[in-house]
């Protein structure tokens, strides 16, 4: 089986480019032949590792034509034209209630959509008018080997060596959809210099601009949440309380990710909107008690036996994410309660005992149902069906469309 995909984000640092060199590499090995269509003159750049760039590289080396077309693609933006003969996959996601009008129009340049979350399944057909004989459900995955519990090569400290008695974390494309703002006002509630405790920040570019502005508005007074009424009764603490906050925003290859998750006690991620949840999810595969949403595509392996889930109180616009791209603009976001992160944040760090063994069972969760192993197996005998002339996604189907 031959299979021609276009990935042209692929050689990137987002948790987008990363989930898209695992799909390939693992479907590789499972002895798909793979051929990577549309890649410029390749330069290594050092964003991700030398043999990770190699393997990628020998993908562009083809003489055949593929049997299926497979276009991975962020907000749909799927490059199919008249010279793609034979049958086209595409896959997304997006992290609102909506999907932007137009993903409609995109996702007919496909025969089928494949999609990571239930959420999205349902999104892509409510919104972008996708049958469902058309969906697929195919979560991401995991290497639960590389993430798995060890100890790790990397120290999160500061210039002076301290030693912390509690570091936890959020990595992420810094920004108030991924709930920093909710982050950084719970760390100056909960916390202070005297704590000995320490928030760690990896971040992008973009948050090398926005952390500064951000920590200014917390020491200003003014509020960063959304919740007015609570900031008023909490500013006395988070506007007098100088915690320690340790951060980088420099780019790390795909090896160290799971080192600096495995140099934390616990991690964080509030986040208003995905279309699946990588980073916390590779951080329950590291044994760690893990703080997020419970909404979204997150709501799914969110679950209260194995994770500290965070209640959202319905739906809401943010223009704060505005910026980030036009197709948020007026589209509604998960709204994930002040109280409730901040309160699972001071649950981990009061009962560890629990949390350690929350992290265990959450470990063994992402082994059963999201290992590469699992999900490869399901993207190829989809793929199989595909081949034998069954475009009828049915088999493919979430649990509750079935």
């Amino acid at each position: 089986m031959k299979l021609g995909i276009i990935a042209p984000l692929v050689f990137g640092s987002s948790g987008f480019a990363r989930a898209g060199r695992q799909i390939m590499f693992n479907l590789a090995d499972s002895g798909v032949e793979l051929q990577l269509y549309g890649i410029p003159k390749l330069n290594y750049d050092g964003i991700i590792s030398r043999e990770e760039f190699n393997r990628l590289s020998e993908f562009t080396i083809f003489s055949e034509p593929p049997d299926i077309w497979f276009n991975l693609a962020p907000q749909c933006m799927f490059s199919y034209n008249e010279s793609h003969k034979g049958y086209k996959i595409g896959m997304s996601m997006f992290e609102t209630l909506y999907n932007p009008p137009s993903f409609i129009q995109q996702c007919t340049k496909c025969d089928e959509i494949w999609v990571p979350s239930e959420f999205n399944f349902t999104t892509f057909n409510e919104s972008s008018k996708v049958p469902k004989e058309k969906l697929a459900y195919m979560p991401l995955g995991v290497e639960t080997d590389l993430y798995s519990p060890r100890p790790s090569k990397y120290k999160i400290t500061d210039s002076f060596n301290t030693e912390y008695d509690f570091v936890y974390g959020i990595i992420c494309g810094y920004s108030a959809r991924k709930g920093v703002d909710l982050v950084l006002t719970a760390h100056h509630e909960l916390f202070t210099e005297s704590s000995r405790v320490a928030l760690f920040i990896k971040g992008d570019s973009y948050g090398a601009k926005l952390f500064p502005k951000d920590m200014a508005t917390i020491y200003s007074g003014e509020p960063l949440i959304n919740d007015i009424k609570t900031h008023k009764q909490i500013r006395a603490k988070t506007y007098k309380n100088k915690p320690i906050i340790l951060y980088s925003f420099q780019s790390y290859p795909d090896d160290m990710i799971p080192e600096i998750i495995l140099s934390l006690d616990a991690f964080v991620f509030p986040s208003r909107g995905e279309g699946f949840g990588l980073p916390p999810m590779e951080a329950m595969s590291c044994e760690l008690p893990v703080v997020a949403t419970s909404g979204t595509s997150m709501e799914e392996f969110m679950l209260p036996d194995i994770s500290y889930p965070v209640k959202s109180n319905g739906w809401k616009p943010d223009s704060r994410c505005d910026w980030i791209t036009n197709q948020y603009k007026d589209n509604l976001f998960a709204d994930p309660d002040y109280i409730s992160y901040r309160d699972a944040v001071w649950d981990i760090y009061s009962n560890r005992e629990e949390a350690k063994n929350k992290g265990i069972r959450a470990r063994q969760f992402v082994i059963t149902n999201y290992d590469y192993k699992v999900i490869t197996l399901r993207m190829k005998n989809r793929l199989g069906e595909i081949m034998n002339g069954k475009t009828n996604t049915e088999s493919f189907w979430p649990h509750k469309y079935i």
